[in-house]
């Protein structure tokens, strides 16, 4: 019984920890205006952010994306000796950007593979030291687009 209790708090401290920390990477939302760059016309997100797991990543993906209306959005994370990246591109611009190229290609600088939808997609990497210039490739591969 002691141990399933030891568990069951264990367990609810971590959902509390992670709703914390996206609270936290969401409060950096609310200072937008300093994160979007203007590339070619269109709003542009690219930051690397203090998420540890897919599901908050894609959350604040959302967040960034509600919030610029239309454009695209490049996260990435590191999570131990992992890279975590996403690529949202808001549907009106599905024609002229595609998230799953983008990540395919962001993904291969970090070490890694991902890919997926036009609108969302998301990869993994290996290499986090790496991260940094997988994020400039993305602004590299939007600017070129």
């Amino acid at each position: 019984q002691r141990v399933k209790k030891i568990l069951s708090d264990m367990k609810s401290l971590e959902k509390e920890v992670n709703r914390l920390k996206l609270q936290a990477a969401t409060k950096t939302t609310e200072s937008l205006e300093e994160d979007i760059k203007q590339i070619n016309g269109i709003n542009v997100i690219v930051k690397k952010v203090p998420i540890d797991n897919p599901a908050a990543l894609r959350d604040l993906a959302d967040k960034y994306k509600d919030k610029i209306k239309s454009g695209v959005v490049v996260l990435g994370s590191i999570n131990g000796s992992k890279v975590m990246l996403i690529a949202v591109v808001t549907k009106d611009l599905t024609d002229r950007y595609h998230a799953g190229n983008i990540i395919k290609q962001v993904a291969e600088i970090a070490g890694g593979s991902g890919g997926g939808r036009p609108d969302m997609a998301q990869a993994g990497g290996s290499k986090p030291e790496k991260l940094n210039a997988a994020l400039d490739q993305a602004v590299e591969l939007i600017a070129n687009s």
